[in-house]
């Protein structure tokens, strides 16, 4: 089991971007939660299957423009293994 912290820049707040990101997590059989930042990004923190969190990154970078989302740049910040969730759901926090 593994934690990974993201973070997206572009256009990714006020546009449904964290609700898009659940919807891949939850596909993606992972949890953790999707997050606004002062600064315009958005925080992307996901628990679970070390492919399952590469398909996770695949399908957030491959995004262009879906519903006025514009992914310019994924950066993975943080992985590291764990031995337990520490979440129930893949969730949106404010």
């Amino acid at each position: 089991m593994f934690h990974a912290r993201f973070i997206a820049s572009g256009r990714v707040q006020g546009v449904g971007f964290r609700d898009f990101t659940c919807k891949i997590g939850e596909n993606c059989k992972l949890v953790g939660y999707a997050k606004n930042l002062p600064n315009g990004t958005v925080e992307i923190v996901a628990e679970g299957e070390d492919e399952r969190l590469a398909e996770f990154s695949h399908r957030l970078s491959c995004i262009k423009t879906q519903r006025g989302i514009r992914v310019e740049k994924l950066d993975e910040v943080e992985k590291r293994k764990i031995s337990a969730r520490s979440f129930a759901s893949f969730g949106v926090e404010y």
